[in-house]
Parts: structure tokens; C-alpha cells; sequence
């Protein structure tokens, strides 16, 4: 799921900091050559160092999100275990889940994401190999090409959601701590909206077993917004409480049927 300091993101900044020192050293060599190459010089090592500043902020950036971060979640731990008052430390509810309801959950969310990963392969394979047989005027090429494209996406959306459930299998005390901007999910941190995600909306899905509180985190990209979905399961028991707190929500709408039981 996205989040401010999802370590790819560091991945990025820093081969971005690489490319901005490459520049500035390729500047200052075709400095030293003197005459015309100064003239070309300038804006390379101008640029590089640019691009290095730049790149140097954004890490900045990552680390101090970092400690954001993990000083949120440690807040949030010690709200619950401190046994208080968890509305005065900021936590809107916390559900402990047994283990029956959290296998059911878990079979349910597989299947879930494993249908989405087949849809989506599918999907992809389609658009690309018409796109395809219509700029190449051969229907077997836009067809090939459809095929490998598709099978990248759904098999990678595929292999998030094995991990996922691998992760969800290996968890031996199921829990979930909501806060406004974020949530501990069995551990792991959520990032609901920050100063580069934005809440879309929550919902309330009544008809799932167990129902399911789904939180929509949206982003800025190139292409426009993009979107994830992160699935959060009612309690036995908190069904009242999953209302109340879908109100306190922006953008929340009202409980919402979903796919029928699975099993």
C-alpha cells in the first residue's frame, strides 16, 4: 500500500541524486577541456547540481517521514496499551479479531484480490492487443503483445496479493488500531491521507463476511490520480461501531452491499 516512506520511494530519490551528481561531474569535465566546452559545460554542471539539490531534499523528505511515521505508530501502541481513554490519544477504535473470523476474513480477502489480479490481467490484455493489432495491422502481434503485457499485470497484482495473504496467515494476533490519518493494520502502518495522499472516501461493505470497512487512499501522478483500496474487518460485535465511525470520515457513504459470501 502507498505511503510516505515506502523504502521504492527511496529507491527513486536516490537514483535521482546518482544521476544528478553524474551530470555535474560531466559538466566540470567538459569545463577543464576550456574554449567551446565551457560554454557546454556550464548548463550540464548547472543542471547536475540542480538535480542533485533537488534529489538531496526529497531524501530529506523520505527520512523525515520516516520518523513521522514510526513515532505515529509508537503513539498509537501506546494508546492501546496504556488502557485509557483511546479517543484522548486519538485512536477511534481498536479491534482485537479471533481466530475463526480472521480465517474466514482471510479466505475471503484472497479470493478478493486473486479475482481482481485476473480481472485486471484480463483487462490489460484486451486494451493492449487492440491498441496493437490496430498500429500494427496484425491481429496475432497485437495479440502476443496483449498476452505478455497482461500476464505482467495481473501476475504482479497477483503475487502482491499470495504475500498479502501470506502475511495475514503468518499473524498470530490479528488487530487493528483507526486513527483519522492513519491505521495499524496487524503491525503494519496505513497511510490514510498525509501531505501527499488524500482520504477518498470510506465505506462500509455489510454484506461481506465478515463486513468490511474499506478506506480508498489517492494519490497525484502524472497520468492523473490513482487510487488503492485498504480492506479493514469488522469484529463480531463492533457492526454499530463500524457505523458510527464511518461517519466521522469525510467523503464516507452509507453502508454499501458487496460480492455474496464466499464458501
Amino acid at each position: 500500500m502507498p505511503r510516505s516512506s515506502n523504502p521504492a520511494v527511496l529507491v527513486f530519490f536516490v537514483l535521482y541524486l546518482l544521476i544528478g551528481a553524474m551530470l555535474t561531474a560531466m559538466g566540470v569535465a567538459i569545463l577543464t577541456m576550456g574554449g567551446v566546452g565551457i560554454l557546454i559545460g556550464i548548463p550540464f554542471a548547472a543542471g547536475g547540481l540542480m538535480s542533485a539539490y533537488g534529489a538531496f531534499g526529497l531524501v530529506k523528505g523520505w527520512r523525515q517521514a520516516v520518523r513521522d511515521e514510526k513515532a505515529t505508530a509508537a503513539g498509537m501502541r501506546r494508546t492501546v496499551a496504556e488502557g485509557g481513554s483511546l479517543a484522548a490519544g486519538g485512536v477511534l477504535a481498536h479491534w482485537v479479531y479471533d481466530a475463526e473470523e480472521w480465517k474466514t476474513y482471510r479466505k475471503r480477502e484472497s479470493a478478493y484480490r486473486r479475482m481482481q489480479a485476473v480481472t485486471w490481467g484480463l483487462l490489460m490484455t484486451a486494451v493492449v492487443t487492440g491498441a496493437g493489432a490496430m498500429a500494427s495491422g496484425d491481429l496475432a502481434a497485437g495479440l502476443g503483445i496483449g498476452c505478455v503485457v497482461g500476464a505482467l499485470a495481473g501476475g504482479g497484482r497477483w503475487m502482491r496479493a499470495a504475500s498479502a495473504n501470506r502475511a495475514n496467515r503468518s499473524t498470530p494476533l490479528p488487530d487493528v488500531i483507526i486513527c483519522r490519518s492513519s491505521l495499524l493494520f496487524n503491525g503494519r502502518y496505513h497511510v490514510l491521507q498525509d501531505h501527499q495522499y488524500d482520504l477518498g472516501g470510506v465505506r462500509l461493505l455489510e454484506n461481506e463476511q465478515p463486513p468490511v470497512l474499506e478506506f480508498t487512499v489517492t494519490w497525484k501522478t502524472r497520468r492523473g490520480r490513482s487510487d488503492a483500496q485498504i480492506r479493514v474487518p469488522v469484529p463480531r460485535g463492533h457492526e454499530d461501531e463500524a457505523r458510527t465511525l464511518l461517519a466521522r470520515f469525510p467523503g464516507s457513504a452509507a453502508p454499501a452491499p458487496a460480492l455474496a459470501p464466499v464458501g
